[in-house]
């Protein structure tokens, strides 16, 4: 008797994990997995559609307004904290030297990869554009810390500029950036089904 109800319930143990894999097998379950191809293809359109706007903006001059607010934004924010400079266009001036604001100071290639990511990322359109509407201006008012904090090395210690630009500040943005997209993945997309998007 104990071994006929033992061979049983092995019997329907198997029973259960084939119907289970069955289950998993169906198209309509298929469908609720996440397609990496979908989302690099779409990251790669919107990557190739924010770069060349970012080109036509360069080309045509209308860019450089970007630059110019970078450079006054930075530049007040010195100010409030006690360090005096003078902004002639998009180069800001500390009796020694000079911090000058270029297109690619203003996190544009930054500000590019995060908003393919988060419009490629297979969720509905409000919450893509809750992601961008969250993450723009952040991006940009690190970046304004960012270039501030650069101003306070030209001012005080110059000779450690390219460690700051090119080193330091390079990986804490890319850091920053990956935990802020992570949280706009975390809190605003984790109750949606990743095949829901339009």
């Amino acid at each position: 008797m104990s071994s006929a109800r033992s061979d049983q319930a092995r019997t329907d143990r198997r029973r259960a994990g084939r119907q289970a894999r069955a289950a998993a097998e169906r198209p309509e379950h298929r469908g609720r997995r996440p397609r990496l191809g979908g989302y690099f293809l779409r990251f790669g359109v919107a990557s190739v559609v924010l770069f060349a706007l970012y080109r036509w903006a360069e080309v045509t001059g209308a860019f450089q307004h970007v630059n110019e607010w970078n450079a006054i934004a930075s530049g007040a924010l010195l100010r409030a904290a006690g360090i005096g400079n003078e902004r002639t266009g998009t180069v800001l001036g500390f009796g020694s030297g000079g911090l000058q604001i270029i297109s690619e100071c203003s996190a544009i290639y930054v500000l590019i990869l995060f908003a393919a990511a988060v419009l490629a990322f297979p969720v509905r359109w409000p919450a893509r554009l809750w992601g961008l509407a969250l993450g723009v201006p952040c991006i940009l008012a690190i970046n304004v810390l960012r270039l501030a904090t650069l101003g306070v090395v030209v001012r005080y210690r110059a000779d450690l500029l390219p460690f700051f630009h090119e080193y330091l500040w390079q990986v804490l943005f890319v850091l920053v950036v990956a935990v802020l997209y992570l949280v706009w993945i975390e809190r605003a997309v984790r109750r949606e089904a990743p095949g829901s998007a339009a």
